[in-house]
């Protein structure tokens, strides 16, 4: 599988939302015991960006919330997933991206992404479906 958007969720839900500092190590304990798949995909975007793309979403996560509050929510998820990154499980399984902004920059980091897992996995299937290796 290529990515298991329950990692991310998991990990989001267990140590984003909760509103009491991170104790050291914690996210090294979530990265020694979390299963992990073949590739883990980590698109990168400024803080701004994020917080424009939370503001104009159906759905936002902290409805009616302040802006100072919205940004800490979302400076508190970046500083999370970072950590995880430099994971030494989660490193070397990382794809990163950095997406530039509009429908053309997305698409371009997508096109790339493919790329490089179809070098990386040449066997593998677009749209996250399993590789013939069975992962």
């Amino acid at each position: 599988m290529l990515v298991d958007e329950g990692l991310a969720h998991t990990l989001h839900h267990v140590l984003v939302w909760d509103p009491a500092p991170l104790r050291p190590g914690v996210v090294d304990r979530f990265g020694d015991l979390v299963p992990l798949e073949g590739h883990l995909v980590f698109v990168r975007s400024p803080l701004d960006t994020i917080l424009d793309r939370t503001r104009r979403r159906a759905d936002p996560p902290q409805p009616g919330a302040a802006p100072m509050a919205m940004a800490a929510f979302a400076a508190r998820a970046i500083d999370v997933f970072a950590r995880l990154e430099r994971h030494e499980r989660v490193a070397v399984r990382r794809l990163v991206v950095h997406p530039a902004e509009g429908a053309s920059g997305i698409e371009h980091a997508a096109v790339q992404l493919v790329d490089v897992l179809c070098v990386a996995e040449p066997r593998a299937r677009v749209h996250g479906a399993s590789s013939a290796a069975g992962r």
